[in-house]
């Protein structure tokens, strides 16, 4: 299925750990933020992760990754490869998404998704994850 579907602030949209990986998402409108447990007893080495412009606060418990706005994606990494989700998604704003479950987000990839699957980084860090389509 294909569908629109809209957030309000702070609404959770994927889950850090979750293993049921069943769609991709596309932002039409609004900022999403893409965080990231802590280890215990580590602190956060960012000054805040939140843009003052937008007034969401920051998580005690999580550091920012990065943030995402209208035409970025989210989701894509677990869709493909099974593994659980690696960072969480939240609405920082009213947030309108396109989300696509797997049969036809995999059929808009046709051939193309073992290749894709072939360049998925094994590197789950930060970095790598907020770099790429791999995040989530």
């Amino acid at each position: 299925m294909v569908e629109t579907c809209a957030f309000e602030p702070e609404d959770l949209i994927l889950v850090e750990g979750d293993a049921r990986a069943e769609a991709v998402y596309i932002v039409f409108s609004g900022c999403c933020l893409v965080s990231q447990a802590l280890a215990d007893g580590a602190e956060a080495e960012q000054e805040s992760a939140t843009e003052p412009s937008l007034g969401t606060p920051a998580c005690p418990n999580t550091k920012l990754i990065t943030i995402l706005r209208a035409g970025q994606y989210f989701g894509a990494r677990s869709l493909l490869t099974g593994v659980p989700r690696t960072t969480s998604v939240s609405a920082m704003t009213e947030v309108e998404c396109l989300r696509i479950e797997r049969d036809p987000f995999l059929h808009l990839l046709g051939g193309l998704h073992e290749f894709v699957c072939d360049k998925a980084p094994r590197d789950t860090s930060p970095s790598v994850q907020a770099s790429s389509l791999w995040a989530t």
